[in-house]
């Protein structure tokens, strides 16, 4: 037998710069792609200036985005990812895909105006493809609706049976993004 030819043909059939490193402009420090994209591992990952390309407007399907003023909370994750189990059990057989996020709308300004919901927590269907355009959870006359479990499985009944009325975001531009300031560094463990 050849190893020669062997080593050539693993060589050649190997997927080289796969790995899970990267490294920063200039070949300063590496950082894994966890470290570098966290939303991309999360469960429910926070829709910001970074994420919203890979997490909603790259992809197909529909971004059901919870609005929040202020940090998540492990329950509402909780929340989340089991409504998300809940109704993608439901689409898997229909084609239809969405995408489960949430927004701080207490740093994100500009997103609080452009979805003016009545009360926090609330939630918005976005639809990112061709047109942008998006429906919103009602929350009633006297806003008796809630933002939670209940309030979203109505709101995606609503979207799902066809009856959910979209709105045009107004000129088809996103709002502007709040300015973040970076993660302070992690020391490395020893």
């Amino acid at each position: 037998m050849k190893f020669l030819a062997l080593k050539d043909w693993v060589n050649l059939h190997s997927e080289s710069g796969m790995g899970d490193k990267l490294n920063a402009a200039g070949g300063g420090k590496e950082e894994s792609v966890e470290e570098a994209k966290p939303w991309l591992v999360q469960e429910v990952p926070e829709l910001t200036a970074k994420s919203h390309q890979d997490i909603c407007f790259k992809g197909e399907g529909l971004c059901v985005i919870y609005l929040k003023d202020g940090e998540i909370s492990p329950e509402e994750t909780d929340m989340l990812s089991g409504l998300s189990k809940q109704f993608t059990s439901q689409l898997s057989d229909r084609g239809a895909k969405m995408k489960w996020m949430w927004m701080n709308l207490g740093l994100e300004s500009e997103y609080k105006a452009l979805f003016d919901t009545a009360v926090l927590p609330s939630a918005v269907v976005f639809n990112p493809h061709k047109r942008l355009r998006f429906t919103k959870l009602d929350h009633g006359e006297d806003n008796e609706l809630k933002g939670d479990a209940a309030g979203l499985s109505k709101l995606m009944d609503k979207v799902l049976g066809g009856d959910a009325r979209f709105k045009m975001v107004p000129g088809q531009k996103l709002p502007g993004w709040a300015k973040r300031d970076p993660p302070a560094a992690k020391k490395a463990e020893l």
